[in-house]
């Protein structure tokens, strides 16, 4: 017992830290400030990283193997830790902190999200992601005096309710066909069941949870919900779904989609029917996000098809640890994260500072070089390293999945990334000229707090450094899940 609540103790300190929130928003009075609360989430989220890092290289399997704790799962969740930690940084002059639940449904999500990519069984994966997502739908509808943000929440209930019961259905079929849950067995019941001639029941299956985890992720064409959500959720709540929410899919997916088919004797529908399916939602995805968001004036808009082009370029990164399962691919995928989240949080610190009570249009950013030339600049290297330009982080990220793609003869996928990274040059750089080349009226400093000044200075450094030295945090890598 005593092993087991050490093995467990980043995601323990949270659920005290749930327990702390919810005690102290009891305890406070209507009016009084609820910043204690946000240092209380703040040192939980601190406290489950440093957990994390001294668990070490020790692999943890408990409960009969359902669930499971390698160093390359540990080294994900503190990408989740870091992303959330962001997120609380920046809510700090938010209006909606006021409200104690927002500390406990960012906890909440966050813990979900971690056990979430350490569970291997349908029923704990199934739980994780329901308790991510409830807690996300809450999240964006917290702005109830925005009558853009309840549309937004009832749209990703609606949605999102949807893909869960469409990834359900397609766990029972697994489930009865093998006969358990847990994923470290399921794999050879179902290869049985393959060759007794249930393969229809297999593909039946596999389309449900294409289904449910498209939606997930964002991907083509299940992304409908993410424009509207990104566009009318408060922006460090869209921070929070751009950063943990996906990242934490996207293990998700990768690892439900792995266990089920790459191992044991399931190759033929890997070859056949898996790695074609996510070919195309990744093909998609790149396509329409990028070429869609060159319509957009909406930054938040924008930014949401970014992230469904992004969805396309990770995509390329699971097909590619699917095919090889060598250790370049699982450090190619790392390290788009890791460039990923440094960009997107500084990207939505900084409209997150000058939009203030105005709507995020791409005007507000004219003349910002002018009335904040730090910002400017700032901004602008966070959108070149989106856009994949070198001497950033996002052009170490989107080269090595080139090189895993090509290594692997995906020549067509390889071609597609190309394009489309060319393709989002045009919004990214036309955002930039909005900042530099067209002038505003208004001439006033923006003014920043120190909290978001930490964020972006974070990300801005961490962009720089991993895009001009990317050996630190590959080799590292290699060593630490090596």
């Amino acid at each position: 017992m005593r092993e087991m609540v050490m093995h467990l103790s980043p995601e323990w300190i949270l659920l005290v830290g749930i327990a702390l929130v919810l005690i102290g928003e009891i305890l406070l009075h209507k009016d009084s400030s609820r910043s204690m609360l946000g240092i209380i989430a703040i040192l939980t989220v601190l406290g489950s990283g440093t957990l994390l890092i001294l668990q070490g290289k020790e692999v943890i399997t408990l409960f009969d193997g359902s669930y499971t704790s390698d160093p390359f799962i540990r080294s994900i969740k503190g990408l989740l830790v870091a992303g959330t930690l962001f997120v609380l940084l920046l809510s700090w002059t938010e209006k909606i902190v006021a409200k104690g639940e927002y500390y406990l449904l960012v906890l909440a999500a966050l813990l979900g999200a971690m056990s979430l990519i350490s569970s291997s069984d349908l029923i704990f994966l199934f739980v994780s992601l329901e308790l991510l997502s409830l807690s996300a739908y809450v999240l964006v509808g917290m702005q109830q005096d925005r009558l853009v943000s309840s549309e937004a929440a009832w749209k990703y209930v609606i949605y999102g309710g949807a893909s869960s019961a469409f990834l359900l259905y397609g766990m029972s079929f697994f489930y009865g066909l093998s006969g358990t849950t847990n994923l470290t067995k399921i794999s050879g019941n179902l290869a049985v069941a393959y060759v007794n001639g249930y393969e229809l029941f297999l593909y039946l299956g596999f389309v449900l949870l294409l289904v449910g985890i498209g939606f997930k992720l964002a991907a083509v064409p299940f992304h409908m919900w993410a424009p509207d959500v990104y566009q009318g959720a408060p922006t460090t709540v869209t921070t929070f779904l751009a950063i943990v929410s996906k990242i934490a899919g996207f293990i998700f997916a990768l690892r439900l989609i792995s266990m089920l088919f790459a191992s044991g004797g399931l190759q033929s529908i890997l070859h056949s029917m898996v790695v074609p399916s996510l070919l195309i939602l990744s093909m998609l995805s790149m396509i329409f996000g990028n070429v869609t968001a060159l319509k957009q004036h909406h930054l938040k808009r924008m930014l949401a098809y970014s992230s469904i082009g992004h969805a396309g370029y990770m995509l390329v990164a699971v097909i590619s640890i699917l095919l090889d399962k060598q250790e370049s691919s699982l450090s190619s995928l790392y390290y788009y994260f890791v460039a990923y989240l440094l960009a997107s949080a500084g990207t939505f610190a900084t409209i997150h500072v000058i939009a203030k009570d105005r709507s995020p249009d791409r005007k507000v950013l004219s003349g910002l070089y002018k009335r904040s030339p730090g910002l400017a600049f700032s901004l602008s290297v966070f959108l070149l390293s989106l856009a994949g330009i070198p001497f950033t982080a996002g052009f170490i990220g989107k080269f090595t999945i080139l090189v895993s793609a090509f290594g692997n003869s995906m020549y067509w996928l390889t071609g597609t990334m190309l394009l489309t990274t060319v393709i989002s040059y045009f919004y990214y750089f036309r955002v930039i000229r909005q900042m530099y080349w067209q002038e505003d009226e208004d001439v006033s400093q923006v003014t920043m707090h120190w909290s978001i000044g930490i964020v972006i200075t974070f990300s801005l450094i961490g962009t720089f450094f991993f895009g001009i030295m990317p050996n630190v945090l590959l080799q590292n890598l290699s060593n630490w899940i090596g």
